[in-house]
């Protein structure tokens, strides 16, 4: 019988972890978003370099 309310309690804690993950994981997506940032601005500069260095943007320079 004095299981039976243990196991009572058990779920209330339970929940505390899972609000204390919750507020982990958003502290998170601010890094998560600067990361994504970066790599969209490096994959456009790399492909702007890319296409200079061909000779794809010529005929937009004028040369």
């Amino acid at each position: 019988m004095s299981d039976d309310l243990d196991d009572e309690d058990e779920p209330e804690e339970e929940e505390e972890d899972i609000e204390d993950e919750e507020e982990d994981t958003s502290s998170g997506g601010g890094k998560k978003l600067i990361i994504i940032g970066a790599v969209a601005a490096l994959l456009i500069l790399g492909g702007g370099a890319a296409a200079f260095f061909t000779g794809l943007l010529d005929s937009l320079l004028g040369e």
